[in-house]
């Protein structure tokens, strides 16, 4: 275990003592290859809804892969279930993307604020009010989705205009060449 998921489980033990009820490690956290995986169940309680948004229990449990180099690079969330496939930002049936790019991530906020924005996100998605796969999410420089692909934009912001799309790589940054 790295220094960095060392912190990601004392940041975790910390939640959980807030409130067990609301927040709770299911399990013990164990290595998985380079990432330490943590079952995490959440009481979301009642949330409003619309029609059209995700459908939400009042009990949710997620899997968190905490990354070696964490907090410099964010975790990732996923569902054990496929209620939430099809859904806007929900990648492969079951990955959340909470996060368009590196950019949104401040990693002084540590698992905090990573569920800080889960939390938003499972509001906005309840409502029916995240963007939509089809639309362009961000530009110049941003992340996109178009068409369940992922995409990057490459800009030459002092211009305003992009410069050419290139295919989306895991880090969501642009190659230098593009630049």
């Amino acid at each position: 275990m790295t220094p960095g998921q060392e912190r990601a489980l004392r940041e975790l033990k910390r939640l959980e003592a807030i409130d067990q009820d609301v927040f709770e490690i299911v399990g013990t956290p164990e290595v998985n290859g380079p990432s330490l995986a943590a079952k995490i169940s959440l009481r979301l309680g009642t949330m409003d809804s619309r029609e059209g948004g995700l459908a939400l229990m009042e009990r949710e449990e997620f899997t968190l892969a905490i990354p070696p180099d964490f907090p410099f690079e964010y975790p990732s969330l996923k569902v054990s279930h496929d209620r939430f496939r099809g859904f806007p930002h929900v990648i492969w049936g079951r990955t959340l993307c909470l996060y368009q790019s590196k950019v949104e991530w401040n990693p002084a906020d540590g698992l905090y604020g990573y569920f800080d924005r889960l939390r938003y996100w499972l509001g906005k998605a309840a409502l029916n009010e995240m963007d939509p796969i089809e639309r362009w999410l961000r530009l110049f420089g941003q992340v996109l989705s178009v068409h369940k692909w992922r995409l990057a934009a490459c800009a030459y912001a002092a211009v305003g205009r992009v410069s050419r799309l290139s295919q989306y790589t895991r880090s969501g940054v642009c190659p230098s060449s593009a630049r």
